[in-house]
Parts: structure tokens; C-alpha cells; sequence
């Protein structure tokens, strides 16, 4: 099972930043997963959040987001672009990069960088909560491969929430889906298959919940600690 990094080692630096992500790869994760939004002038910069402060991300110009410092441990760090990660990382190690922003000119852009890397040779995903991005990029170009995410809501049982996730692929035609921990089981599994999908498991910090999915064939897991399943 490959293990990625949940934003980087953020146990070892700030999130989505490239001092997280070479933490990562030094520490031996198989990747990293993270976020990208764009910037008021068209740049895909590297933030999990709408905003940093009390100011829109989509509403700087990138010069005005490389001046905005972030404290990680006794050192400041940066907010990085895209372009920035993929020089640094591209082909070196599996990227998971979770489109952030649900806009056309999104994942337009990311596309037209993404096929200017060609050492990424499909060591890469692009993930999306919004089926509505999935087909936009398909139009785009359907090499990229792209996985649906599925935010489940307190209402739901594990029951609806694999139907309506079932609905929503029908929309479009990801290559997969991610699931949570707890959604992941052999008849889910194999319903998911069936449609040509294929599985990978969200955040858990859960060496038994770990031990349990990979004893399923699940391919991939996200940790917020790497070491956890480190040999």
C-alpha cells in the first residue's frame, strides 16, 4: 500500500509547503497530498484554505501571497505555486493534488501546467469534491487522471452515502473514488469495481483501521503522520 502525506509532514513543518513535502520524501512517505488554489492574476498557488488572514486568496495577485509569511517552528515559510512543486517534485514521488477552487480557468490552467511535466509519466492524481471539475477536465484532456472525493454529512448511513457516491460517478467518469476509513469494506469494494473504479482511503491516523484496509487490496491511504506506518 503506498502511504501519502496529508499536506506534507506536518508533524515536521507548516502544511503545503515545500519544507512539509521534502519532509515527507525524507522521511520515506510513497507521496504527498495537496491543495491548490488560484490566484487573482491566474497563478495555482498551494493553500488549503479560501483565505490566509482575513484576505480571499483568489483576491491577491501571487507577488502579494509570496509576501505573506507563515511560522513553522522557529523558521518562516512561504506559500508556494504550483510550478514551485512540480520543478521540485515531478516524477520523483506520487503527488495528489486536490483542486481547491471549483472554476473552469482552475483546472484549465492546472491542466496546461500539468502537460508541461511530462517526467510525471502518471505518478499523479488530481482529486476534486465537485463531479462538475472532473468533467470540465475530461473536455480539457482525458489523460489526467482524476478522483471524485466524497464528503459524507451526519445524516447519512454508510448505506446512503455509497449510493448517493454511486449517483454522483454516474455524473461523470472519474477514475476512481476516495472513501473514508469507515466506508471502506469487501461489498463496497467490489460494487465499486464493478463500475471500473478504483478505491483509495482518506485521512486515518489508525494503525488498526490501516491494517484492516490494506488487508482489503486498498491501494493507497492518506496519514497526517507518515511515521505511524513507517517499517
Amino acid at each position: 500500500m503506498e502511504i501519502l502525506a496529508h499536506r506534507g509532514d506536518t508533524t515536521q513543518a507548516y502544511e503545503n509547503t515545500l519544507e512539509a513535502f521534502q519532509a515527507a520524501v525524507d522521511k520515506g512517505a510513497d507521496g504527498f497530498e495537496f491543495d491548490i488554489r488560484l490566484s487573482r492574476d491566474g497563478i495555482p498557488v498551494v493553500h488549503h484554505h479560501m483565505m490566509c488572514g482575513d484576505v480571499f486568496i483568489a483576491d491577491l495577485d501571487f507577488a502579494d501571497i509570496q509576501t505573506i509569511e507563515l511560522s513553522s517552528g522557529n523558521n518562516i515559510v512561504r506559500i508556494p505555486s504550483l510550478e514551485e512543486v512540480l520543478d521540485t517534485f515531478a516524477g520523483k514521488t506520487y503527488l495528489e493534488i486536490h483542486l481547491q477552487s471549483d472554476t473552469y480557468d482552475t483546472a484549465s490552467i492546472v491542466c496546461q501546467m500539468l502537460d508541461q511535466y511530462p517526467q510525471l509519466n502518471e505518478m499523479y492524481e488530481l482529486t476534486t469534491f465537485e463531479p462538475a471539475m472532473i468533467n470540465i477536465i475530461n473536455t480539457i484532456n482525458l489523460a489526467h487522471p482524476c478522483d471524485l472525493l466524497f464528503r459524507i454529512s451526519s445524516w447519512m448511513t454508510n448505506e446512503i452515502a455509497i449510493r448517493l457516491l454511486i449517483d454522483k460517478v454516474g455524473l461523470t467518469n472519474p477514475r476512481g473514488v476516495h472513501l473514508f476509513p469507515h466506508q471502506i469494506n469487501a461489498e463496497v469494494l467490489s460494487q465499486l469495481a464493478n463500475l471500473g473504479l478504483t478505491v483509495h482511503c482518506g485521512v486515518t491516523n489508525d494503525i488498526a483501521e490501516y491494517q484492516r484496509i490494506k488487508s482489503l487490496g486498498v491501494s493507497q491511504l492518506l496519514t497526517d503522520d507518515i511515521s505511524l506506518y513507517l517499517p
